[in-house]
């Protein structure tokens, strides 16, 4: 063969295999080395129809973020198998692996990164507590019959949970929430006051031990132990003050406690400031009380001062203190055995008004508990 005839062969077939080594795929776009792909979806949150706007997808160190409608799309992802990432605050991070040997559409559903919290409202005495209004992150509940509410997806972190109800105290308190469950139950506290008058009163003379001061009379009267003189008799005695009352059947509940209350009585005029002394009893007592029958005293309850120039007024001589020492032992008896004012230094005597002779101004108690 001749030569010319060989060297146009050898060119016609170099030609040939140039021409199948660069051919270029219908597909991918035009490269150089391995083969790059285009990879796009849309991105929304699991079991949501709406796009999710704001989510960075990363795929093979490219990276893009979903727009309004939710689309992103990567381009230049290398051929074979990848990673895709994506991310948005509030939600957990999706990661999938998926095959790229051509343009790829892959549609990412995140998850929010969140807690479904739950629980119950209750009181201690009054049981589940429904219509609570109970608020978390934004998110509001309110509890029903059986005292329950629930919550879903409450973002992780920090953040306050408040109780509200028309019949109870407010209850506020920082949380942490992490995991995907937390239950949260929460116990609501009730303040209730109570109001009323003494169930009996009397007072006892030492210049008259053995009388019987019988209803109605206007005046008890309180005096320590100095000579009265401006009266006919200068010697000294003493006049003492017995009152009991009932406490609320509620306060038989150990879960009940009392933070505030207070017994008043009201002196009809100006009297000389006196010291008094308030004592607990030991034992019942009843309206045929005298001097020479009193009860035996029990502990201390109250001191303090009560009367000036101030004119009528009422004056605390039982506090909170006192009334919670008078509890404990009503819990455990039973009963009330009531209290003894004392005076305790001053000169002349004290008149009050007595629960029978003047029914605005008898002695009055009021009592605060919560439960």
């Amino acid at each position: 063969m001749p030569r010319s005839a060989c060297s146009l062969i050898g060119v016609t077939f170099v030609v040939i295999l140039a021409m199948l080594g660069c051919g270029k795929s219908d597909e991918s776009p035009t490269q150089s080395g391995r083969r790059t792909w285009t990879v796009s979806g849309e991105a929304h949150m699991l079991g949501a129809i709406a796009p999710l706007p704001g989510v960075v997808v990363k795929c093979a160190g490219i990276s893009g973020t979903s727009g309004t409608d939710g689309r992103y799309e990567l381009l230049g992802v290398p051929e074979g198998k990848q990673t895709i990432i994506a991310q948005k605050g509030d939600c957990d991070d999706y990661s999938y692996v998926i095959e790229v040997n051509a343009n790829t559409n892959h549609h990412i559903f995140m998850t929010f990164n969140g807690v479904d919290v739950s629980g119950v409202v209750t009181n201690s005495v009054d049981g589940p507590v429904s219509g609570a209004r109970v608020a978390l992150h934004g998110q509001v509940a309110l509890t029903n019959s059986s005292g329950k509410y629930e919550f879903s997806a409450v973002r992780h972190g920090t953040d306050t949970l408040t109780v509200s109800h028309p019949n109870y105290n407010t209850y506020s308190s920082l949380v942490s929430l992490t995991g995907s469950v937390a239950q949260m139950d929460i116990v609501l506290k009730r303040d209730s006051t109570f109001q009323g008058i003494v169930d009996l009163s009397k007072y006892v003379d030492q210049h008259l031990p053995n009388s019987v001061y019988i209803t109605p009379f206007d005046h008890m009267y309180l005096r320590a132990n100095n000579s009265d003189t401006t009266g006919p008799n200068f010697i000294s005695f003493l006049q003492h003050i017995y009152i009991n009352f009932t406490f609320p059947v509620l306060l038989a509940d150990q879960r009940v406690s009392i933070i505030d209350a207070s017994l008043l009585m009201c002196s009809d005029g100006s009297y000389p400031t006196i010291a008094i002394k308030t004592f607990s009893l030991q034992s019942v007592w009843y309206s045929s009380l005298t001097y020479n029958t009193q009860p035996a005293i029990g502990s201390l309850l109250y001191s303090g001062s009560i009367c000036d120039t101030s004119g009528a007024k009422f004056w605390q001589v039982l506090g909170t203190e006192g009334f919670n020492q008078v509890l404990t032992s009503y819990r455990t008896q039973g009963i009330v055995n009531g209290i003894v004012i004392k005076g305790a230094s001053a000169a002349g005597s004290i008149g009050f008004y007595s629960t029978q002779a003047a029914l605005t101004l008898r002695p009055k108690y009021t009592i605060r508990v919560r439960y």
